[in-house]
C-alpha cells in the first residue's frame, strides 16, 4: 500500500468521523427507550475466514431478526435514523449465500459496520484491536448499549451481529450485555489459515490485513505465513479465553464443516437454544440442505510443516 494511498484513506477516516460527529446529536431525537427484558442481541465471532459470514447469512435468513447493513459503516453516527430508514428494506434478506471476503453484495444485505463498533472499540490500539473487560466500567458504554436496545425496540425483534473484530472485545460485549447470546465459529485450523493467507495475497499483500491481535506490530517484520498463522491462533485464543470467562452458559460453539454439511441440524439447535430470548423462525426461509466447503489444502507441504511448528510453539507459550 503506497503511502500517498494511507495518506488519503486517513484524510477520508477523519472527515467522515468528523461528518458522523456532527450529526450524531440529531440521532438522540429518535432514539427509543429499549427495554433489556424483551429480546437480546445475537454476536457472531470467529477468526477472520473461519466462515462467519455464511453462518451470519444462514441465521439472518432462517431467523425474523433485525441486523446490520453496510449503511451503519457510514452513517454510524446516527444508526437510529438509519434504522427507522432500512426498517422496510431487511425483511427478506437475499438468500444467494454469495460473498467476497466477508462483504455481502446489496445496499440492504447484512454487513458488519466496523466503524460503528470503532466508536467504543480501538481502531488500532496500544493492543491492537483487543480491549481487556478486566476492569472497564460498564458505564462507559451505555451508550452502545442504549443505542443496540433501542434499534431492537425499533424492529421488534432480536438483532444479530457478526463482525470478525468481534474476537477481540467479546468479554466487553459479554459484560455490557449480560443477556445477549454468542456464537463462535470454529474451522480447521489449516483450511483458515490457507484461506487467510490467499485473501492476504488478493487483498493486502503487503500490509496486516483484518484482525489485529495484542502484539501484531512485532509481527510485521515476520514472513507473510508466520504472521497470519499467529493472527489467527491468537484470535481463537482471546475467543475462547473471555467467552469461557465472561459469558459462561451463554456461548455456542459450531464447527464450519458442520453448517456446512447439515445447516437444518445447525439450525434447529439454534431455534431451542435462542427461543427464550426472542428468535422465531421466518415463515419462509430460503436454506439449501448443504453448502460446498472448500476442503483441499493446496498449501505446499513444507509450508504446512513450518505452520504447524508454529502453532505447537505457540500452544507452547499461551
Amino acid at each position: 500500500m503506497s503511502k500517498g494511498y494511507k495518506v488519503s484513506r486517513d484524510f477520508l477516516r477523519k472527515l467522515l468521523d468528523f461528518c458522523n460527529l456532527c450529526i450524531s446529536p440529531v440521532d438522540s431525537l429518535f432514539q427509543k427507550t429499549g427495554n433489556e427484558s424483551g429480546p437480546q442481541p445475537l454476536f457472531i465471532i470467529g477468526a477472520p475466514r473461519s466462515g462467519t459470514t455464511l453462518t451470519y447469512q444462514t441465521i439472518v435468513q432462517y431467523f425474523d431478526v433485525a441486523y446490520f447493513n453496510n449503511t451503519y459503516n457510514y452513517l454510524y453516527g446516527i444508526p437510529n435514523i438509519v434504522g427507522r430508514f432500512i426498517r422496510p428494506f431487511i425483511n427478506h434478506p437475499d438468500s444467494n449465500f454469495e460473498s467476497s471476503y466477508g462483504h455481502i453484495k446489496g445496499i440492504f444485505s447484512p454487513g458488519e459496520p466496523a466503524n460503528f463498533w470503532f466508536r467504543w472499540f480501538p481502531r488500532d490500539g496500544e493492543n491492537g484491536h483487543y480491549l481487556s473487560a478486566d476492569g472497564i466500567e460498564v458505564n462507559d458504554f451505555d451508550k452502545m448499549k442504549e443505542t443496540i436496545y433501542s434499534l431492537i425496540s425499533l424492529h421488534k425483534k432480536p438483532i444479530v451481529f457478526k463482525n470478525v473484530y468481534h474476537t477481540m472485545t467479546v468479554g466487553v460485549l459479554a459484560k455490557v450485555f449480560p443477556q445477549a447470546r454468542f456464537i463462535r465459529v470454529k474451522r480447521d485450523i489449516l483450511a483458515n489459515i490457507q484461506s487467510m493467507l490467499k485473501g492476504r495475497q488478493k487483498i493486502s499483500p503487503d500490509d496486516w490485513w483484518s484482525v489485529k491481535p495484542p502484539g501484531y506490530r512485532s509481527l510485521q517484520e515476520k514472513p507473510v505465513w508466520e504472521q497470519v498463522t499467529t493472527q489467527i491462533y491468537i484470535a481463537e485464543y482471546y475467543a475462547r479465553k473471555n467467552l469461557e470467562t465472561y459469558a459462561k452458559g451463554r456461548y455456542l460453539e459450531i464447527n464450519y464443516s458442520d453448517l456446512c454439511n447439515s445447516p437444518f441440524s445447525f439450525l434447529n439447535t439454534l431455534e431451542h437454544w435462542l427461543y427464550d430470548i426472542g428468535f422465531r423462525k421466518r415463515d419462509c426461509a430460503n436454506i439449501p440442505s448443504s453448502f460446498v466447503e472448500n476442503k483441499k489444502l493446496s498449501l505446499p507441504p513444507e509450508l504446512i510443516f513450518k505452520i504447524e511448528s508454529k502453532l505447537k510453539q505457540l500452544e507452547s507459550i499461551k
